[in-house]
C-alpha cells in the first residue's frame, strides 16, 4: 500500500519546520499598528450603546449588537411662501424660526413679518407637522447611522477578506510620546467577530466568530518600546483564556489592571470607562469598539500556527481552525494546499 504524502512523517516534519520559518518571516515584515487612527473603520460601543442594546458577549457565537433597518420618513415640505422667511437647510433638525424682516424680490426696503400674517399662519401650520417629524427623526437617525456603519464593516470584510479582519477590541492603551516621539493609542485585547445581514429581518448582526478566542496582542504591538516590559507578562499571557472569556467580559478590566502592573514601566492609570482615554498621562481604558483593520502579525501568526497544529493532528482533513482556502474540498482530494506545501518542503 502506497503511503500518501500527507502521512509521510519526514515530509510532515519538514513542512512543520517550513511553517515556522514562514511564520517568523511574515511577522518580522509586518509593521504593527499602534494608533486607532490607522484602523480602516471603528465603531465605539459607547456611542452605539446610546441608541441600541450592546450585549456582553462572552461565548463564541454570542451576539454583540443588532441594528434593524430603519424606515426614514421625508421631511414635511416647507410652504413656498415661508421659505424666504426662514434660515433652514433641508433635513436639518434645528428648529426653524421666522426672521423679523426680509428683503423680498426687487423691493427697496425690507418687509416686516408683521406685514405678512399669511406667512405666520402657514409657518405655524407647517411647524405643527415638522416638530413631530423632527422628534422621531432624532431617534431614527442615529439608529440608521449605526445600521449603515455595521453594513460598511460587513462590506469591507466581504470585499477584502484576505487583508482585512473585523474584531471586537478592548483595553485601549493611551501612552503619549515624549517630544519628537510617536505615542501609542491602540487596543490590546481583541477577538474575531462576524458582521452579517439577517436574511429574514434584514438587520445587521455582529457576533463573536464561532470557534474564536480572546487574544492579547501586547507583544506584537508594543515590542521594542521603552514603556513595555515583555519579561513580566508570560504568566499572564498563558492565563488569559482561563480568566477572560472575551474582550467584553467584565473580568477583562481586572486582567488588564494586573497586566499593566507587570508590563508597563511608565506611571499609568487603569479605567473601566467605555470612553476613549485622552490627556498627557499614560492610561489603559476599557473603551470597547468594533474595528476593521489590516491583518497584522497576530493574524499571520495564527494562520501559520493553525497549519502547524493540523500537522500534529492524526487527521489533517478536518481542522476547523484552518483558513478556508486550506481546508479539504472532499474526502478524495484531501487538502487543496497540501501539494504546494509538500512540493516546497521536498525542495528544501
Amino acid at each position: 500500500m502506497v503511503e500518501l504524502p500527507e502521512h509521510d512523517p519526514v515530509l510532515r516534519d519538514k513542512v512543520r519546520r517550513l511553517m515556522g520559518v514562514l511564520r517568523q518571516l511574515a511577522v518580522a515584515k509586518t509593521r504593527p499598528i499602534r494608533s486607532i487612527t490607522n484602523y480602516e473603520e471603528m465603531l465605539l460601543l459607547a456611542d452605539a450603546a446610546e441608541h441600541l442594546p450592546v450585549r456582553t458577549a462572552v461565548e463564541p457565537g454570542d451576539e454583540i449588537l443588532r441594528a434593524v433597518r430603519v424606515r426614514r420618513d421625508p421631511e414635511p415640505p416647507c410652504p413656498r411662501v415661508v421659505v424666504p422667511w426662514i434660515d433652514h437647510s433641508p433635513g436639518s433638525l434645528d428648529e426653524p424660526a421666522l426672521r423679523e424682516s426680509v428683503l423680498l424680490g426687487r423691493a427697496d426696503r425690507p418687509s416686516s413679518i408683521t406685514e405678512h400674517p399669511e406667512v405666520t399662519r402657514q409657518f405655524s401650520t407647517w411647524m405643527a407637522a415638522w416638530r413631530p417629524w423632527a422628534a422621531e427623526e432624532r431617534l431614527r437617525r442615529p439608529r440608521a447611522e449605526l445600521f449603515q456603519k455595521l453594513f460598511d464593516l460587513h462590506r469591507i470584510a466581504q470585499e477584502r477578506p484576505e487583508s482585512i479582519e473585523i474584531v471586537v477590541a478592548a483595553g485601549l492603551l493611551h501612552a503619549p510620546g515624549e517630544q519628537g516621539e510617536a505615542g501609542v493609542r491602540i487596543h490590546l485585547l481583541t477577538q474575531a467577530v462576524s458582521v452579517e445581514q439577517d436574511p429574514h429581518s434584514g438587520a445587521m448582526v455582529c457576533a463573536l466568530m464561532p470557534e474564536s478566542a480572546v487574544r492579547l496582542e501586547a507583544e506584537e504591538v508594543l515590542a521594542g518600546l521603552a514603556l513595555f516590559d515583555q519579561s513580566g507578562t508570560a504568566v499572564l499571557r498563558d492565563r488569559l483564556l482561563e480568566t477572560v472569556s472575551s474582550p467584553l467580559d467584565p473580568a477583562a478590566v481586572a486582567y488588564l489592571k494586573e497586566w499593566a502592573g507587570r508590563a508597563l514601566l511608565a506611571g499609568h492609570t487603569v479605567s473601566d470607562e467605555w470612553t476613549v482615554p485622552t490627556g498627557q498621562v499614560t492610561q489603559l481604558g476599557f473603551a470597547p469598539a468594533l474595528v476593521a483593520r489590516r491583518r497584522g502579525a497576530f493574524a499571520l501568526r495564527e494562520f501559520y500556527d493553525a497549519i502547524t497544529r493540523s500537522l500534529d493532528s492524526d487527521d489533517t482533513r478536518y481542522r476547523s481552525d484552518l483558513p478556508s482556502s486550506w481546508r479539504p474540498s472532499s474526502h478524495r482530494t484531501g487538502w487543496r494546499g497540501w501539494s504546494a506545501l509538500v512540493g516546497s518542503a521536498r525542495r528544501r
